[in-house]
């Protein structure tokens, strides 16, 4: 396989797990708001999210995920298995170190939706689940984004293999 093959499928693999958060985000929402009837405020809002989210996703894909899994590569084949383990620490690492909740002062509290989750600089269990919840959905979409990315390069690397094996 040539060079170039080689480079436009990672790219085009890479374009499609940049996609994949922003797809996953935009149904949570459209369907969320389809049950609270509040869709015509949700438009505008969905529109510059999914920039964001896209903008996000292809960052982490491209200084993230594409250097782990060449890297993965060269020591062990990477499997669907590896595929999601890797997804999932590059989603779940970057916002668990950027939210970590002992990074402010002693004085400081904080509360969601009228619960504490800081109490004189120290999050209260709730605090911790907060944080681990919204690490864990990160972790998700990297999960989903990495086994999308793995799909579409078996897919076209290998297009005769059988995709229904831990290939």
């Amino acid at each position: 396989m040539s060079m170039l093959r080689k480079f436009s499928i990672h790219i085009i693999a890479l374009s499609f797990c940049s996609l994949t958060p922003t797809l996953l985000v935009v149904a949570y929402f459209i369907i969320g708001a389809f049950f609270t009837s509040s869709l015509d405020s949700v438009g505008q809002q969905l529109l510059s999210m999914s920039m964001f989210i896209t903008f996000v996703a292809a960052g982490h894909a491209v200084i993230l995920g594409l250097p782990t899994s060449i890297i993965v590569k060269c020591y062990m084949g990477f499997t669907y298995k590896v595929a999601a383990l890797c997804g999932f620490l590059v989603g779940v690492l970057p916002i668990a170190i950027f939210t970590w909740p002992l990074q402010y002062g002693l004085d400081s509290s904080s509360t969601i939706n009228g619960v504490q989750t800081l109490v004189n600089g120290i999050p209260t269990m709730a605090g911790w689940l907060s944080y681990i919840q919204g690490a864990v959905i990160f972790g998700f979409l990297g999960l989903v984004s990495a086994l999308v990315y793995n799909y579409l390069i078996i897919v076209q690397e290998h297009p005769n293999k059988q995709i229904n094996k831990d290939t």
